[in-house]
């Protein structure tokens, strides 16, 4: 057996390494970027909520003539949602929630599910400015004394990154207050 250098890459998944931190970080971003291209995506326009109110998902949507399933035979939409399912078991644990809905229509979509499938894809447009959305409230005894709404520093290629760049601001600020409350002399639980 030989010892090969460290593993960048399996089952489309890249894997890169923090070795200072020791955290090992997999993503799926060219696999999802790929996807994108494959079901002509990479013109579309990038929304922040990827499945949004106006999206009524129903089987009564279903095509109802001849003409409307024979177009929706052509569009690629149990390949979508299949490539959707993949990414949510490998690295996209957020993903059940928008991928769920638009699975319940795969034996007889219609372009209204494909358009919200399409939508789960949310991040096709500009990878480069598709910065999340960090913000916290912090509160004393009933009055806001702490608050942030700003972009991300950087692109999270995937929700978990979201969320851990977003706890750690949140964090550092209760870390801060309480060090503050604490020089105020407030009871502290």
């Amino acid at each position: 057996m030989k010892d090969m250098e460290p593993a960048k890459k399996i089952l489309g998944m890249e894997i890169t390494r923090d070795r200072r931190r020791g955290e090992p970080f997999v993503s799926q971003g060219g696999y999802l970027w790929k996807m994108v291209t494959k079901f002509e995506m990479s013109k579309a326009k990038a929304v922040q909520t990827p499945l949004t109110a106006h999206f009524k998902l129903s089987a009564s949507i279903s095509p109802k003539t001849d003409e409307d399933r024979s177009s929706m035979e052509r569009i690629p939409y149990a390949s979508a949602v299949g490539s959707l399912m993949y990414a949510m078991v490998c690295t996209r644990p957020d993903l059940p929630y928008l991928a769920s809905p638009v699975s319940m229509f795969m034996a007889n979509p219609d372009k209204e599910h494909w358009e919200a499938a399409k939508g789960v894809f949310d991040f096709a447009d500009d990878l480069d400015k598709r910065r999340s959305l960090t913000g916290y409230v912090y509160t004393l005894f009933g009055c806001a004394v702490s608050w942030k709404a700003q972009l991300q520093s950087v692109v999270a290629l995937f929700t978990t990154q979201v969320k851990y760049i977003a706890t750690t601001e949140g964090v550092k600020e209760s870390l801060w207050l309480k060090g503050l409350i604490g020089q105020l002399g407030i009871m502290q639980n």
